[in-house]
């Protein structure tokens, strides 16, 4: 059941995308297809050498996010896929560093800040020719590009600093991801604003690797830091989902404005409304040139987090026993990213 429906989510977003390139072809002005794409970057770099003391220390910074946009509108029929990554790593101080609770000293690796990828696809079909409401089909998936090591500090390594290999794997590319297929309808009200019910939506998070799946969230208990059972590779929900979709320019298209929320809840073994809102606020600076702003929110009470402290090591809060970051399921999780980035439509 997992592969199959793992294969079904993705060939429904690749085959969204791969038919929306070959039919990018417009010969007129008078195209069904609107297209954007934006590409933005967030870097800073600061080296110190033979340092004055109180002087800080060096550091690197490198982020960046891309999005894209393939919309078709045509008689009766319409068709909405976007992808989203947001990637970022940081380096701080140089040299090496001491393992917690060894004498093992290790040189200092690039720290991942985010990481994470979006593809959304919306097929529909108008009740009426001009009407506004569509029979439709959504496809969802959520997951992260590379993979992340760490300690028991609570740090996010892009590389295994203890050259341990899986074993201190944290997550990978679909370690986890979560998927969703549904059907139901789409309310358009106005060409910017969307409402998309579905009365039979399939959710389901997938921990491909057995090594992340297997480990549990915390001693004697059964399920992984992703609430699927540390015997099985996915968890599987059916229930109803709400999605919501606005889209929109101001002040002389000075201001760019994209949210995306969708609300699902189970049916049957599931815990609370699953929440995932993503957002992106854009001002357009000269041509094409912008300044951007992502937040995401990710709420699920199946998902355990890491807990924030402004005043815990590393930003996170520690167990004073286990010396382990605090995993809960009742807090948000929360993404913001600001850039410089460069969009254009055709």
């Amino acid at each position: 059941m997992k592969k199959q429906f793992t294969l079904l989510t993705i060939a429904l977003l690749v085959a969204t995308f791969t038919n929306a390139q070959e039919k990018n072809t417009p010969t007129s002005p008078l195209s069904p297809w609107k297209r954007t794409i934006s590409l933005g970057i967030d870097a800073g770099q600061l080296s110190l050498i033979n340092p004055r003391i109180g002087a800080g220390e060096s550091r690197v910074n490198l982020g960046g996010a891309a999005s894209a946009a393939f919309n078709y509108k045509k008689g009766i029929y319409s068709w909405e896929n976007s992808a989203a990554a947001l990637f970022a790593v940081q380096k701080l101080g140089s040299g090496v560093a001491p393992l917690p609770g060894s004498a093992t000293k290790y040189k200092r690796p690039f720290q991942k800040s985010t990481d994470e990828l979006r593809v959304n696809s919306k097929f529909g079909v108008a009740l009426k020719e001009g009407g506004k409401l569509y029979a439709a089909a959504d496809a969802a998936l959520l997951t992260q590009l590379t993979p992340t090591f760490g300690l028991s500090d609570g740090n996010n390594y892009l590389t295994d600093v203890k050259n341990l290999g899986v074993s201190d794997l944290k997550a990978r590319f679909f370690s986890p991801a979560t998927a969703s297929v549904a059907v139901g309808v789409d309310y358009k009200p106005f060409v910017n604003l969307s409402f998309f019910y579905s009365p039979v939506t399939m959710r389901a998070v997938i921990v491909q690797s057995d090594t992340i799946a297997n480990r549990p969230s915390a001693a004697g208990s059964s399920t992984n830091a992703f609430g699927v059972n540390i015997s099985k590779n996915a968890s599987y929900n059916m229930g109803s989902m709400l999605r919501v979709m606005y889209a929109d320019k101001f002040l002389k298209d000075k201001l760019i404005v994209s949210s995306n929320v969708s609300l699902v809840g189970a049916y049957a073994n599931g815990k609370g409304v699953k929440v995932d809102w993503s957002n992106q606020l854009s001002w357009q600076l000269y041509k094409g040139l912008q300044l951007g702003l992502n937040v995401n929110v990710l709420y699920d009470e199946e998902i355990l987090v890491q807990v924030s402290d402004k005043n815990g090591v590393n930003g996170v809060r520690i167990d004073p026993v286990t010396l382990k970051p605090v995993l809960v399921n009742n807090r948000p999780s929360i993404i913001q990213q600001l850039l410089l980035k460069y969009a254009t439509s055709f």
